[in-house]
């Protein structure tokens, strides 16, 4: 069967006399579509091959669809300030610049399976209609600065195989939103400023390979109802982003997020990861990572505020746990302002001793290893040493066998005494003063009630 070839002036012939299908055919020239008479219905070019450029430009047919399913497209393609029903690139190829421009409307532009090899471009335009990529091929970017979609917007189970950024910068998405599958090869996804508007936006099981891949979200405001970003494998710059609504992230790596100026308190985080592993606390990714040159007291207070939002945020969901470990956190950025600022101030040694000795109440080996110190080492030497008049040091008094043979039994036990609500009757009480014995009670009290604090927040 042999392969009709046509060129732009025979294609305009057979459109003016009522040809809608060119299944098979081969385009020989640059085709321009514009001006047309096309009829109400689908116009075919499945299988066919267009070896030039084609031009859709200031095509007004509401109730006209274009369908090019597996077809081959060697020359450009622009496409501006146009109204039709639907345009199909299913299983299309597409080996130069695909080019989407100024107002179109239609109701559904797809490209399920297509492959692009070089850019797609939507730029400064209006898209009134629906748009679904899904299996899609792009060894290119994605240039879609400054675009206004007012259908909804759909990739998913497709491919970004080369280092071309895909850029959504000052992009607004009135409807749903959805990236879903997407495996991105050395590209950066860019949506800086962007405007979400939809009742759904989600950004799910999205995979960047490489190490120098990221997410930007910078200056981005997320205004619809529900927002939720599942499965980001990759880095992501959270930076000075709006939230409104139901938003949730779940399987997540957060320490791999650059979080700045975002009030994250109203996310809910599912089974994310946090850095903590087996430490009392969250370590964030910009806690060690200060801007070169900036001021340090503004980067720890700006990580205290983050850190207590998280503590928020899992206050909301009861994760009681991690409420402890960013409490820590925030505690501990407090503490390393007072050292760089207010250094010896009663402020700064109130801290160091609820750190020290109190392990901010969610580090409870801290007031345990003191309690067990103080019981069992610190009291019996105090009063051994008050018992023999303050003053053991003389001649070899202080040598190891003097001191063990001024050491009875009754004296180690009576730091026990010490503990409150527990007595076994030590005789060092007949011994010891009883101011001293007030103190030590006193203290073991507080430290013992540390521990408490920090058990009952690390397993409540």
């Amino acid at each position: 069967m042999s392969i009709e070839e046509i060129n732009n002036k025979e294609f305009r012939q057979f459109v003016e006399q009522g040809r809608m299908d060119f299944t098979t055919c081969k385009f020989t020239t640059d085709i321009d579509f514009s001006d047309l008479p096309f009829k109400k219905g689908d116009y075919l070019f499945n299988l066919s091959e267009f070896k030039g450029n084609i031009n859709i430009s200031k095509l007004f047919k509401s109730e006209t669809s274009f369908v090019f399913a597996n077809a081959l497209f060697k020359g450009k393609i622009k496409i501006s300030q146009s109204h039709f029903k639907d345009i199909n690139f299913n299983n299309s190829t597409f080996e130069n610049e695909v080019c989407l421009e100024g107002d179109l409307f239609f109701k559904k532009l797809s490209g399920y399976g297509a492959h692009f090899k070089n850019v797609l471009t939507f730029s400064n335009s209006i898209l009134g209609g629906d748009i679904s990529f899904s299996g899609t091929e792009l060894d290119c970017g994605m240039d879609c600065y400054s675009v206004r979609f007012d259908g909804f917007f759909l990739i998913e189970n497709s491919q970004f195989r080369n280092d071309v950024d895909v850029d959504f910068t000052d992009c607004v998405f009135n409807k749903d939103f959805t990236w879903h599958s997407i495996t991105v090869e050395k590209a950066k996804l860019l949506f800086t400023n962007a405007i979400f508007l939809g009742n759904s936006t989600r950004f799910w099981n999205i995979n960047l390979k490489h190490v120098n891949n990221f997410m930007e979200f910078s200056g981005v405001r997320f205004l619809g109802s529900h927002l939720s970003i599942n499965h980001l494998d990759g880095s992501v710059l959270l930076n000075y982003v709006s939230f409104t609504g139901n938003i949730i992230v779940s399987s997540c790596d957060i320490n791999k997020w650059s979080i700045r100026s975002t009030n994250i308190s109203t996310i809910h985080f599912m089974n994310c990861n946090f850095n903590e592993g087996k430490s009392n606390r969250i370590i964030l990714y910009r806690e060690n990572k200060p801007d070169k040159g900036g001021d340090i007291i503004k980067h720890f207070k700006g990580m205290e505020e983050l850190y207590r939002q998280l503590k928020i945020s899992f206050v909301s969901n009861s994760s009681i746990e991690f409420v402890g470990k960013a409490y820590f956190s925030e505690m501990e950025m407090k503490r390393r302002v007072l050292n760089l600022q207010n250094k010896y101030s009663w402020e700064w040694i109130v801290h160091q001793i609820y750190y020290y000795v109190g392990g901010y109440t969610v580090d409870y080996s801290k007031p345990l290893g003191i309690l067990l110190f103080l019981v069992f080492i610190g009291w019996p030497f105090i009063n051994i040493w008050i018992i023999n008049d303050f003053s053991p040091i003389h001649e070899n008094a202080w040598s190891l066998f003097k001191f063990l043979e001024s050491v009875k039994i009754e004296y180690l036990l009576g730091g026990i005494d010490a503990l409150p609500f527990l007595k076994i009757g030590s005789s060092f009480n007949n011994e010891v003063p009883k101011y001293l014995l007030k103190v030590e009670i006193l203290i073991n009290t507080i430290v013992l009630a540390f521990f408490i604090l920090g058990v009952r927040r690390r397993y409540k």
